[in-house]
């Protein structure tokens, strides 16, 4: 029974959830069973973390039945079970629906057609459309249930025979189906380019170029402004040269702030962010100005909590946050970033990447004793985190003038790099990176700081280098 359905189940329910399922056993409409009843009471008073022990079937039988279990009366304890998990499952469906009020005023209309009863109908489907228009999030749901009423309001005044009005809720079925079909194919493609980039996999974008037809042949759609944070969201993620689209991406993101679930918004907010990361490798003329741009993104994501999912903010966008803050100079609004969200990351990674970052602010400020500090105390089980660590320490021998120990530390360094390569856990693009910072290192240290024409010579091969991303610290060095 430890490894049944139901049981797992159990763990994973929160209090809340455990108090609602107790109450709706209690309720006569939903249980009349006593062993269902006893089973869950059982369940309590074990509790979601008890061990394996206590889901001994003679023990649970026994607390169900009143009666020393036998292998023959095994269907008893089976068919319990099975009831149980239904009711719990009838639970989670009833308080998805609490969470769906426009679902649930349509089905409330549609009960009210099945009877027959059209003056509360009429009446129900006037509420559900005051619902619809009263709530401000214009996503799939809004226009499934726009199309769900012209469709309801259609077959009604068919049925009755009336025939000069039935027509005109026909456009309205045309448009909120197109309406909602172009919504979610956008929001599909955004979805695909973002795995085609990661992936490196193709996807068929199926009927996607009629639809941007449509919309680049009638841009008064573009009006719809859920559809053009989709549209500009797209046209971004297909070109390196889309400012445009991002400026207009961002002014709406930042403007309509309700109009889309927090889900879809944390998307769009990512894959904006995503195009500014983008521009920031590319490091074009001008790209400096999307660190701006990230963190200006960043900190309405934080005000608006779209960073966090259920109250935890990732590793990936933390350690971002901080990067994007450090390389702007905002000190103070990083470290208080710090304090404020060190507590929000997984429990698994609090410690690294709180003292990960402080070590980053602590290197910027100059404080270079307390970041070596801080680095020398904490292993870093990620990759990336080890690679950017080493790169720090690099920073802080070179700051220090301790030269003996940076150049055999550089060796070591390159030593690290092959060997994640031949692992194969460093792609190309990071081995070189990485393989350039020590050799521009190298010869910072070689370098003569009285020769002007060799400071010339090295600050162009670090200007013309491709993928370099500690470019410009190496150029502060000269």
């Amino acid at each position: 029974m430890y490894k049944s359905k139901l049981i797992h189940l159990f763990a994973l329910l929160s209090a809340s959830q455990r108090l609602g399922i107790r109450k709706w056993l209690q309720s006569p409409a939903h249980n009349q069973r006593a062993d269902i009843w006893a089973l869950w009471t059982y369940m309590e008073d074990q509790g979601p973390e008890a061990a394996p022990k206590a889901w001994e079937k003679a023990k649970v039988f026994e607390a169900i039945f009143g009666r020393t279990y036998r292998k023959e009366e095994d269907s008893l304890l089976r068919y319990a079970q099975s009831f149980l998990l239904q009711q719990i499952e009838e639970f989670l469906i009833a308080e998805q629906l609490d969470q769906m009020p426009l679902y649930k005023a349509e089905l409330l209309a549609k009960a009210y057609q099945q009877i027959g009863l059209s003056k509360h109908l009429g009446q129900q489907t006037d509420k559900w459309e005051r619902q619809l228009e009263r709530q401000p999030q214009r996503a799939s749901a809004y226009r499934k249930g726009q199309y769900a009423l012209a469709k309801l309001r259609y077959k009604e005044e068919a049925k009755a025979g009336k025939s000069r009005n039935a027509p005109k809720n026909l456009p309205a079925l045309g448009h909120w189906l197109d309406s909602e079909y172009r919504l979610r194919k956008l929001r599909q493609a955004c979805l695909f380019l973002a795995h085609q980039a990661v992936y490196k996999t193709q996807y068929d974008f199926g009927l996607l170029p009629a639809v941007l037809a449509q919309i680049e042949a009638q841009t008064e759609l573009l009006e719809d402004k859920a559809l053009a944070l989709y549209y500009h969201c797209y046209r971004l993620q297909s070109s390196v040269d889309a400012e445009e689209d991002f400026r207009e991406l961002k002014r709406l993101l930042l403007s309509e702030k309700n109009i889309l679930p927090d889900e879809q918004l944390r998307e769009l907010y990512q894959l904006a962010i995503n195009f500014c990361t983008k521009q920031v490798n590319l490091q074009r003329p001008g790209y400096e100005d999307y660190f701006e741009e990230m963190f200006a993104l960043y900190r309405a994501g934080l005000n608006e909590n779209l960073l966090l999912e259920q109250g935890l903010i990732s590793p990936f966008a933390f350690k971002n946050i901080v990067s994007v803050g450090l390389w702007l100079k905002a000190y103070d609004w990083v470290a208080n970033f710090i304090k404020d969200y060190e507590n929000a990351l997984p429990k698994a990674h609090q410690a690294a990447y709180a003292r990960f970052s402080w070590a980053k602010l602590a290197l910027e400020k100059e404080q270079y004793a307390k970041a070596q500090e801080l680095l020398l105390q904490q292993e870093f089980a990620d990759l990336f985190m080890q690679l950017n660590a080493r790169v720090m320490l690099l920073k802080i021998y070179y700051a220090l003038e301790e030269f003996d120990l940076l150049e055999s530390f550089l060796a070591s360094f390159r030593s690290f790099v092959n060997r994640k390569k031949r692992a194969q856990k460093l792609r190309s693009y990071h081995q070189e990176n990485y393989l350039n910072i020590i050799s521009f290192c190298r010869k910072l240290l070689q370098l003569n700081p009285y020769d002007r024409q060799e400071k010339k010579n090295l600050r162009q091969q670090i200007e013309d280098c491709s993928i370099l991303t500690e470019r410009r610290w190496f150029l502060q060095q000269l």
